[in-house]
């Protein structure tokens, strides 16, 4: 279970990059400052019903971010007049934001179900 906390809690260093915001004129490196909140995990005793929901947040944002990336290529392609490699870079960064805000609010939705005691199914 120790292993699994440290996992989980890893995603906390993400908030790192956003110290390349003071450092650059690009300031949407800020908010890599959003991920600190994952430091939490380092405090809390992982137990299964945790690792179950943190398994399922992940594969739901896995599969949404896999079922948006042709329709976010073609929305940069075609409406957006973008060129092929252009329209590639932009929805891969796009569809990894989706992803990450997917998975952060799955695993908020499951974490207060289970303070809340609701059907934990």
């Amino acid at each position: 279970m120790k292993r699994n906390k440290l996992v989980y809690s890893s995603l906390g260093f993400l908030s790192l990059f956003g110290f390349i915001g003071f450092l650059s004129s690009n300031k949407f490196f800020f908010a890599f400052f959003a991920f600190a909140i994952y430091f939490k995990y380092l405090f809390v005793k992982p137990d299964e019903m945790m690792e179950k929901y943190m398994n399922k947040s992940a594969a739901y944002a896995f599969h949404f971010e896999c079922l948006s990336l042709l329709p976010i290529t073609g929305i940069c392609y075609f409406i957006l007049e973008k060129s092929i490699v252009n329209s590639l870079v932009v929805a891969f960064a796009v569809n990894w934001m989706i992803s990450i805000v997917v998975y952060f609010l799955l695993t908020s939705y499951y974490e207060l179900r289970e303070i809340k005691e609701i059907d934990n199914d």
